[in-house]
């Protein structure tokens, strides 16, 4: 393996580090702009959520309900159907 100059050796300490320094910008702005996602996408839920007056136990019976009737189709599929 051939030996690198001092030059050479600076010129890749100078791009390394020049490197690591582009690396940590795109690791912040990856960050803001997952923050960003987050931040707007609870906005819309809560917006939803802010125009139907639910309250939590009412959500739960609902779900359930729909949970059941899930079921009871996919029973009558299976029953219906044959197979």
């Amino acid at each position: 393996m051939p030996q690198m100059t001092q030059e050479q050796l600076a010129e890749f300490a100078r791009r390394n580090v020049e490197l690591d320094q582009r690396v940590a910008e795109l690791n912040a702005r990856e960050a803001r702009l997952v923050a960003r996602e987050d931040v707007q996408k609870k906005r819309l839920r809560e917006n939803l959520y802010d125009k139907i007056p639910l309250k939590v136990r009412t959500m739960d019976i609902i779900i359930g309900v729909l949970v059941v009737l899930l079921v009871a189709a996919i029973v009558v599929g299976i029953a219906l159907g044959g197979g």
